[in-house]
C-alpha cells in the first residue's frame, strides 16, 4: 500500500507480524495509509538472524507522523492493558519501549537484568549516564533528557552517544590523537581505526550528525524530520570549543571527507552491515555520534 506523496518514517517496530498487521489496521481505520517493511522476512529460515533488525517496521507518510504518532500511543496503551488474571507487557524503565521477552531493551539498551550491586535507576543505564561525570544530576532533583539520551531514544536502535569529560587524557602529538580515537570508541566496544580515522571539519561533523539521525544508513529510511536531527546535531556539537577536532570513517555520508579513497567507502568500527558517525574532541571533552544498521 502506498503511504502517499513524499517520503516514508518509520513509527514503529513490531514484535510480531500480527502485531504490525494489527497497528496498520487501526492506523488505516484512522484515514492514515500505512505499509510493512521487513515483512516477508518474517518467513525466513536459518538465513536471517531474528531481532530488532529484522522485525516487522510500520511506515507512514510524513505528512502523517504527528497524526499516526498519536494513533500509536493509544494502539500501545490498550495492548498494554492487561487482561484480567495476566501480567502486563514488559516495557523499558528508561524510555517506555515495548521489549516483548528480552531483558535489553531495543532502543536505549537499559536493562532489566542487573549485576549484583548495580542501581536499579533506568537513567544510570543509558550510554549518557555511563560516561556523565560523577555527581552529575544529584543535585537539584531530577535533570531533564540530556541531548546524548534524546538522539539514542530517537534515533533508536544500535544508536551510540555520549559527550565526556578528557580527564588527564592529553594528545599534543598527531599519532596520540589516533590513540586517544581509538581508545574512546574501545570504551563502547568498537575497534580503532589508527591511521584510518578521517578529519573533517566541524561544519562537516555536523552534517555527517545531521544525515544519520534523519534517515537509516541501509535503505534512506526517513527516522525523524530533518529540522529536528539538525537540532539534536548541533546540540549535540554545542559542548565542544573552538579548537574542537572531528573524524570519521570515511567517504559513506560526505562522498569526499576522505579525497584518497573511493566514494561510498568506508572503515567500520562494529560487525554490522552499515556503521558511521562522527568522534570529536577538544581540550576540555570526548564525543562520539555512532549509528549501526543492517540491510
Amino acid at each position: 500500500m502506498s503511504t502517499g506523496s513524499g517520503d516514508s518514517v518509520e513509527i514503529y517496530r513490531a514484535g510480531s507480524l500480527p502485531e504490525a498487521h494489527a497497528l496498520r489496521c487501526v492506523l488505516e481505520g484512522e484515514g492514515i495509509s500505512a505499509l510493512l517493511d521487513n515483512e516477508m522476512l518474517q518467513g525466513a529460515v536459518g538465513a536471517l538472524p531474528a531481532g530488532w533488525a529484522t522485525s516487522p517496521r510500520v511506515l507512514v507518510g510524513t505528512a502523517d507522523e504527528a497524526a499516526a504518532r498519536a494513533v500509536l500511543e493509544r494502539f500501545l496503551r490498550e495492548a498494554g492493558g492487561a487482561a484480567e488474571g495476566e501480567d502486563a507487557p514488559l516495557r523499558c524503565l528508561a524510555c517506555e519501549t515495548p521489549m516483548g521477552d528480552a531483558d535489553t531493551c531495543p532502543v536505549c539498551g537499559w536493562s532489566y537484568r542487573l549485576e549484583p550491586g548495580t542501581s536499579s535507576d533506568p537513567d544510570r543505564h543509558s550510554p549518557a549516564a555511563a560516561m556523565a561525570p560523577a555527581g552529575a544530576g544529584e543535585a537539584g532533583g531530577a535533570d531533564p533528557p540530556s541531548v546524548t539520551d534524546e538522539i539514542v531514544a530517537r534515533r533508536g536502535w544500535q544508536t551510540t552517544c555520549a559527550v565526556m569529560d578528557r580527564g588527564e587524557v592529553t594528545a599534543d602529538e598527531e599519532v596520540s590523537v589516533r590513540r586517544l580515537l581509538d581508545a574512546l570508541v574501545a570504551r563502547f566496544g568498537f575497534t580503532g581505526l589508527g591511521n584510518d580515522w578521517v578529519e573533517v571539519s566541524l561544519v562537516d561533523a555536523k552534517t555527517i550528525a545531521r544525515h544519520i539521525l534523519e534517515k537509516d544508513l541501509a535503505y534512506g529510511v526517513a527516522i525523524m524530520t530533518r529540522e529536528d536531527a539538525a537540532r539534536l546535531a548541533e546540540r549535540f556539537c554545542s559542548p565542544f570549543g573552538a579548537a574542537v577536532r572531528c573524524f570519521t570513517n570515511g567517504n559513506l555520508i560526505l562522498p569526499a571527507a576522505n579525497p584518497n579513497c573511493v566514494t561510498g567507502s568506508w572503515s567500520g568500527i562494529t560487525p554490522s552491515t552499515f556503521d558511521t558517525g562522527v568522534v570529536c574532541f577538544d581540550r576540555d571533552r570526548l564525543g562520539i555520534l555512532w549509528v549501526e544498521d543492517e540491510d
